[in-house]
């Protein structure tokens, strides 16, 4: 019994230094901890919600925020599979310039998606409230839903970002400051009972104004990704020719996941 516990600590030296010194290894702990961490956050921020709200609210709450995650899929059109893709092939050849370039144009395009979505889903608001709410205040539940919109779609943009230029210390950073914002949000809500009449509209205003939080944070983490840069007037055409090429394979490919996943 000894030897062969001996012989299962000397394998498991070389196998901790092989982590420690694996790039590959290290990277991927820090996605597996990032999602794991979000995810244990997000678990508990459940438990204690729908423990909270009133049952009549939680198929309210949980209708919203299904809304709010189809608005971000109409939101993405493909954005983030372009970004990653091309925005890491032209850093992989370390021209920098040219993936600044990509990183900066997928942010205003986000950030014009996004708000394109929020002000559709705002004036259509009185319909999709009668729609997917079936509830006499749906409409502000629709506009509350459809306010953490921007907030979540510039952490999607660090997100990418972060994986195109394999900065995953950064990709951590995003996934748990978005999360432990919410959760300090949501929790404040809950602990001091600042429900009002609506309990639902409460949280998912809440839940905009951390995801706007996170949002700013995470183009803070990437602001260095966002510094000009002199290109070329071939190049950048180039280089918008291929977002364009690229971009149509890359919203398919999103429309079809985005499909699945519903189960339409």
């Amino acid at each position: 019994m000894d030897s062969i516990d001996s012989s299962a600590q000397v394998s498991a030296v070389p196998l901790l230094q092989r982590l420690r010194t694996s790039a590959a290894a290290r990277d991927g702990l820090l996605v597996l901890g990032a999602q794991g961490a979000a995810a244990i956050i997000a678990l508990a921020l459940d438990v204690l919600l729908f423990r909270s709200l009133p049952q009549a609210d939680r198929g309210v709450l949980t209708t919203a925020l299904a809304f709010r995650n189809i608005l971000l899929y109409i939101a993405d059109l493909g954005l983030a599979l372009t970004t990653v893709r091309i925005g890491a092939e032209y850093f992989g050849k370390g021209l920098n310039s040219e993936a600044r370039f990509i990183f900066r144009r997928a942010l205003y395009s986000r950030i014009v998606l996004a708000l394109s979505v929020t002000l559709a889903a705002v004036i259509l608001a009185p319909g999709l409230g009668r729609l997917v709410m079936a509830s006499t205040n749906g409409p502000i539940l629709i506009c509350a839903a459809a306010a953490g919109l921007l907030g979540m779609t510039l952490t999607s943009w660090g997100v990418d970002v972060s994986q195109a230029t394999r900065r995953f210390s950064f990709y951590f950073a995003h996934q748990l400051v978005e999360a432990v914002l919410k959760a300090a949000a949501v929790a404040t809500v809950v602990v001091l009972a600042l429900y009002g009449t609506d309990p639902a509209r409460t949280v998912l205003w809440a839940m905009a104004a951390s995801a706007m939080l996170a949002g700013l944070v995470s183009v803070l983490l990437q602001r260095r990704e966002l510094a000009p840069s002199l290109l070329q007037l071939e190049t950048q055409t180039e280089i918008r020719e291929r977002l364009r090429s690229f971009g149509r394979y890359a919203g398919v490919i999103a429309f079809l996941q985005t499909t699945v996943s519903f189960n339409f």
